[in-house]
């Protein structure tokens, strides 16, 4: 259900892809609303939202910020990879707590066959696509 290798795969080309999302949404955010968030005193703040002062003033701001987030990426993929074995030992015992022997020895006969090979691969990966994020991300109060 956690095949090894899973976090390295979440970690690239999925979490990094979110990062992106988040961090377009954070500097579509008019500054105003951004400071206010903080507490600043708003009124005598414009429109401009953090991508075009960032652009203002610091032109690389957007390929920096995008470096800053692979090398994070990168960094975590190696410290989520350590992390694994535990994970895995965590939902063996989560799942043994759940499910009795017969419908685990069915779920063993499913993940033995190429779609439940497939579903195994990719399933926690799914949950961190695009398509579930933006979702997601939709539901959070803007």
């Amino acid at each position: 259900m956690f095949p090894l290798g899973t976090y390295g795969r979440i970690m690239n080309g999925t979490m990094d892809k979110m990062m992106d999302s988040i961090m377009d949404s954070m500097m579509q955010m008019p500054l105003k609303d951004l400071a206010g968030i903080s507490g600043v005193d708003t009124e005598k703040l414009g429109s401009g939202t953090m991508a075009q002062i960032m652009e203002i003033y610091d032109p690389a701001f957007k390929q920096r910020m995008s470096a800053t987030t692979r090398t994070m990426m990168t960094d975590m993929m190696g410290l989520m990879t350590q992390f694994e074995p535990d994970i895995r030992d965590g939902l063996a015992s989560a799942y043994a707590g759940r499910f009795d022997a017969k419908q685990l020895q069915e779920m063993n006969a499913f993940f033995a066959t190429p779609t439940g090979k497939a579903y195994a691969a990719d399933s926690y990966i799914i949950m961190m696509s695009p398509e579930v994020m933006n979702r997601m991300q939709a539901l959070m109060p803007g």
